[in-house]
């Protein structure tokens, strides 16, 4: 019984997904931040979809220099699954010989520059990685053996894929990519060069606001901040019906203040309530835009307000979401360039109130001391949410539900050791400590340890494919700055 059909199967859904997520507010974020509508993004992933899958296929089944039976039925089975078409004997050769010719001229950092770019795609660089190398695998062990040319090359092909996914870096990423950065991987077997059919009808759907409340409810921990949140739901729901009953409405300020350490979910809770806003036509439009002081400030005298300027209309009928935002103006008050941007903000709070939500995020003590410098800024601000550390057993139930959403399995072996490293990194954690982040972090190590862990091994079963086992993890270091 072959297991190989089935795996295959899967992992190009999974692939296709990590490209192409279900949730449309992951790619209309990144569509915006690539000056693309969200059809043509759609287009553009589903392109460098099929391209990486392309180039690991080619790179794997030309490593020894031969073309199996078994890898020609798998190359059969990728067309079937990009195109619904099914080819075999001359026919797949002329389509492979013309898509193995193109797929050599692709660089990984093309097809995977959105995830290396775009601060909404990054999540999924993870499950990009696994499921390139869980394919890389599928199609080296299909035969049942792996020979010495295809391990080299599965060796290889995790540490450029790595690299192009800049997994393991710190610090800011670079600025999301344009439409110039996509390359295009669109041709069918029959044309290798032709254009893309159109998109059709790709409609982004909006999450009902019943949806974005249970969400939020979903959410792991952060009990305090739910209740808030609820809490101003209810309100705003109440101004409403007021409103319709002919009665005063008072002017309310929506303009908020995040206060956590990293990773504590300030980001996805900016993302709910955008969505909230929009359910209950507050916002028309509800998009998140993320930046910092470099998003805001300029190099140069006279361009911070311009740029200032320019980052607030992209947020206008949304939210706009400065992360770090204590950074905008030094302690010692001499930084020009960072008050130039703060007041350009606080003008335009006030001016488009009422199409506009700032939410200033970061460090507790940092936010705290930026407010007490500005009273100008202080009485604009009419909503503080504090995000508390999450538990060692609410950042074990984040891992858990890491490997869930993947696809991986997390048994008690490995659920204990997670356990245990995430209770000595919470008992030693400063300031900096990741929270989030830092699950997110072991369970991307985990999953390359693993994946460099089986690529030896031959035949693949499900079981090694999915497994996350003990010796696959490893503790992150923890920052200090």
């Amino acid at each position: 019984m072959k297991i190989w059909p089935s795996e295959l199967n899967e992992v190009l859904r999974d692939c296709r997904l990590a490209f192409v997520p279900k949730d449309r507010r992951i790619l209309e974020q990144a569509a915006s931040q690539c000056g693309l509508d969200l059809t043509q993004m759609s287009i553009r992933m589903n392109e460098l979809y099929r391209g990486f899958v392309l180039k690991i296929y080619t790179d794997i089944v030309s490593s020894d220099g031969k073309w199996s039976p078994i890898e020609k039925e798998i190359g059969s089975l990728i067309i079937e699954h990009f195109w619904g078409q099914q080819l075999d004997g001359a026919e797949l050769k002329t389509a492979w010989q013309g898509m193995m010719y193109e797929s050599k001229k692709l660089a990984w950092s093309q097809l995977l520059a959105p995830f290396a770019r775009s601060l909404d795609l990054v999540t999924l660089r993870a499950e990009v990685y696994a499921t390139g190398i869980r394919l890389a695998n599928i199609i080296a062990k299909a035969d049942g053996t792996l020979h010495d040319p295809e391990a080299a090359r599965l060796r290889g092909l995790e540490q450029e894929l790595h690299a192009a996914l800049h997994l393991g870096t710190t610090g800011k990423h670079q600025q999301a990519a344009n439409a110039d950065d996509f390359v295009l991987v669109n041709e069918s077997p029959q044309g290798i060069k032709s254009q893309a059919k159109k998109a059709t009808g790709v409609e982004s759907q909006r999450d009902s606001l019943d949806d974005s409340l249970k969400k939020l409810e979903s959410l792991i921990g952060l009990d305090a901040v739910k209740k808030q949140v609820e809490e101003l739901t209810h309100f705003l729901r109440m101004q409403q019906q007021r409103r319709k009953a002919g009665l005063s409405v008072g002017q309310h300020n929506l303009h908020m203040v995040f206060k956590g350490n990293p990773g504590t979910g300030k980001t996805t809770v900016a993302r709910i309530i955008a969505d909230i806003l929009r359910g209950l036509g507050i916002l028309q439009k509800g998009q998140l835009i993320e930046t910092d002081r470099g998003g805001l400030v300029a190099e140069y005298a006279g361009q911070t307000a311009v740029k200032t300027g320019k980052r607030i209309d992209e947020a206008v009928d949304g939210i706009l979401f400065i992360d770090e935002a204590y950074s905008l103006v030094d302690s010692g008050g001499d930084d020009a360039f960072g008050r130039e941007a703060l007041q350009t903000l606080l003008k335009r709070m006030e001016d488009d109130r009422e199409r506009l939500v700032v939410i200033f995020a970061g460090y507790p003590n940092s936010i705290d001391e930026l407010l007490q410098s500005n009273p100008g800024l202080t009485s604009r601000v009419g909503l503080h949410f504090t995000f508390d550390d999450y538990s060692p057993d609410q950042l074990l139930s984040i891992f858990q539900l890491l490997c869930k959403e993947h696809q991986y399995q997390c048994l008690r072996p490995t659920r204990d050791a997670v356990h245990k490293m995430l209770t000595k990194l919470h008992e030693e954690r400063n300031e900096h400590f990741g929270n989030g982040r830092v699950v997110r972090n072991i369970f991307e190590k985990s999953i390359r340890r693993m994946a460099s862990r089986i690529a030896p091994i031959a035949p693949l079963t499900h079981e090694l494919l999915t497994q996350i086992m003990p010796q696959d993890l490893e503790a992150p270091s923890q920052p200090t700055a």
